[in-house]
């Protein structure tokens, strides 16, 4: 600084336009700094609710390998993909008649082991007859679409996200092969996965055959094996594991686990688990769940 002939201070030449300029940079870190911050937090937000919303897909999966284990003790199979009608009778149902007539899927067959519901059904009407209108109350069991409001769906029972793989040599198997039991079944075996957009009402009869079934992951379409969560998908094997896989999996080394010999000849450590960004479930977890179950509906 320097005095001028009266004695008042003055700042050196350019000075001023320097801290004009200062405060400039200030203000720009201080606005560059906001917009960091807030995408931060929108992105702990968005990470914080897709980790929700799999967390939520996980645990139904887990329940139902759960639910498919007690039926298979109890009944020493796999359910039936297909419920179908034994003999003919009139229904008001519009569908054909008489025997053979598909009834239900084998999600509503297990419906008696669900520990979140104690409401009733009638195993010989069809899904969508009206005795067994109470099933559309396990609807979010199922559906994403569930958890909407009312008013926002077009229909009383929304599509599934969960499908079973079924077709010759699957644990599921066919029409024309018998039922396996769940504990004979390979434990790398693939026994459902999840579906964003399958287009079939969770109560109907509808799944994956491997023979038909569309041969991709994550299609933009959400056809075949796909989900509405960021980076991949879930999968339900025998040994009652539920793994979220990576989409960048091919197709082509997943269906190597869709049938039992399959499972029996590949490792899935090896080709799977290099894909697997979650893990959870398992036997310890299957005994747990079983025995709250038992005492949930006051078995010793």
């Amino acid at each position: 600084m320097t005095r001028d002939d009266t004695g008042a201070t003055r700042l050196p030449v350019g000075h001023s336009a320097r801290r004009r300029n200062s405060r400039g940079w200030y203000l720009l870190i201080g606005v560059a700094s906001a917009i960091v911050l807030s995408g931060a937090i929108f992105w702990g937000f968005r990470e914080m609710r897709n980790g929700a919303s799999r967390n939520e897909t996980r645990q139904r999966f887990l329940e139902l390998a759960v639910d498919l284990v007690c039926y298979s003790e109890q009944f020493g199979r796999l359910p039936c993909p297909v419920r179908r009608e034994s003999v003919g009778r009139p229904t008001e149902v519009s569908s054909p008649n008489g025997a053979g007539r598909p009834l239900y899927s084998w999600r509503v067959e297990i419906v008696p082991f669900l520990m979140s519901w104690h409401g009733s059904w009638s195993r010989s009407h069809a899904w969508n007859d009206p005795v067994n209108a109470q099933l559309v109350e396990l609807s979010s069991f199922y559906s994403y679409d569930a958890d909407e409001p009312s008013d926002e769906r077009t229909e009383s029972f929304p599509d599934t996200n969960i499908l079973a793989i079924t077709g010759p040599g699957t644990a599921f198997g066919d029409d024309k092969e018998p039922r396996t039991a769940m504990a004979d079944v390979p434990p790398g075996t693939i026994l459902a996965v999840e579906s964003r957009a399958s287009g079939i009402p969770w109560a109907a009869p509808g799944d994956f055959d491997i023979r038909t079934m569309p041969r991709t992951i994550n299609a933009s379409d959400g056809k075949g094996i796909s989900s509405r969560h960021v980076g991949g998908f879930h999968v339900m094997f025998a040994d009652m594991q539920v793994w979220f896989l990576s989409d960048k999996l091919s197709y082509q080394t997943l269906e190597k686990f869709f049938t039992i010999e399959g499972a029996e000849r590949h490792d899935r450590e090896k080709l799977l688990g290099p894909f697997a960004l979650h893990r959870a479930g398992g036997k310890a977890f299957g005994s747990r769940r079983k025995d709250e179950e038992r005492e949930e509906r006051g078995h010793p």
